[in-house]
C-alpha cells in the first residue's frame, strides 16, 4: 500500500545508521509498531515483553527507549517506567512552527543546490499529486481525503534537494511526530477545491526551486506551511469541542 511505502520512507531515514546494532532492531521494531497504532499514547512500555517479542535482550530495547526519548516519543517516568508520549494541541502547535523555519530553509537551499536528479524526484511527487485530484475530480465527489501521503513524498523531495543532511536528519524527526497525529484519526477533512489550492501552492514552490530563487521558495514555503498550522489548529479546536 501506499501509505505503508510512506511510513516505510520515514523509517529507512530514521534507522538507516541503526539497523546493524541490535539497539537499531530495537528502535526500528518499536518505530514500526507505533507507526502501526499499536503503541497508542500513554501506552506503558514494558523492556522485558518487548525484548521477548524482538528476540533480543532487555539491554537494547532499554537503549532504543532512551532513544526515543530523546526524540520525543518516550516520556519516562520515576518509579514507573517509560510511556509512549501523549502529544496536545500546543505540542503540534510547536512542531509546525519549527518545521515552517526549517522546511523554509530546505526549500531555498534546494534552490541553490538541488541536482537534475533532485528535481526530477520533486516533479514526480506533484505529477502524482496532480494525478490523484483528476481521478477524484472525475469521480464527481466533492468530498475527497487529503493527499496526504502525496504531500509527504512532496516535502521530502525537497528536503533530500537541499542537500543538507543535518536539515534532513531534524525535518524527519518533526514530520514522523506530525504525521503520527495525523494517523491517529485527527486528520484535517479537505473538499477538492482545498486540495486543489494545496497543490498549486506545492507547483509554486516548485517553480520558484527550478528557477533558483531562493529567497520566493523559502517565502513560499513558509506561508505554505503556516496555513496549515492555522487549518490544523482551528480543526483541533472543533475536533476537542465536538469530542
Amino acid at each position: 500500500m501506499k501509505s505503508n511505502n510512506a511510513l516505510r520512507g520515514i523509517l529507512d531515514f530514521m534507522c538507516a545508521s541503526k539497523k546493524s546494532t541490535s539497539m537499531g532492531i530495537a528502535y526500528e521494531k518499536i518505530m514500526q509498531k507505533i507507526m502501526a497504532e499499536q503503541l497508542p499514547p500513554g501506552t506503558p512500555l514494558r523492556e522485558e515483553r518487548l525484548a521477548e517479542e524482538f528476540g533480543i535482550s532487555a539491554t537494547p530495547v532499554r537503549e532504543a527507549f532512551r532513544r526515543l526519548e530523546y526524540e520525543g516519543w518516550v516520556q519516562s517516568r520515576p518509579y514507573q517506567g517509560c510511556f509512549m508520549r501523549k502529544f496536545t494541541g500546543k505540542d503540534i502547535d510547536e512542531l509546525f512552527q519549527l518545521r515552517e523555519m526549517l522546511e523554509g530553509m530546505a526549500a531555498a537551499a534546494a534552490a541553490r543546490e538541488a541536482r537534475p536528479e533532485d528535481l526530477e524526484k520533486i516533479k514526480r511527487s506533484l505529477d502524482a499529486e496532480e494525478n490523484y485530484l483528476k481521478k477524484a475530480a472525475g469521480q464527481h465527489s466533492d468530498g475527497v481525503l487529503p493527499t496526504f501521503y502525496e504531500d509527504l513524498d512532496f516535502h521530502a523531495a525537497i528536503t533530500d534537494a537541499s542537500c543538507n543532511q543535518l536539515l534532513k536528519q531534524r525535518l524527519s524527526m518533526l514530520k514522523s511526530q506530525i504525521t503520527f497525529a495525523f494517523i491517529l484519526g485527527r486528520k484535517m477533512p479537505g473538499d477538492l477545491a482545498e486540495q486543489t489550492r494545496v497543490f498549486e501552492e506545492h507547483t509554486m514552490i516548485y517553480n520558484a526551486i527550478i528557477r533558483h530563487w531562493d529567497d520566493l521558495a523559502e517565502n513560499l514555503m513558509r506561508r505554505h506551511i503556516a496555513d496549515a498550522r492555522r487549518k490544523y489548529t482551528a480543526f483541533n479546536i472543533e475536533f476537542d469541542s465536538n469530542n
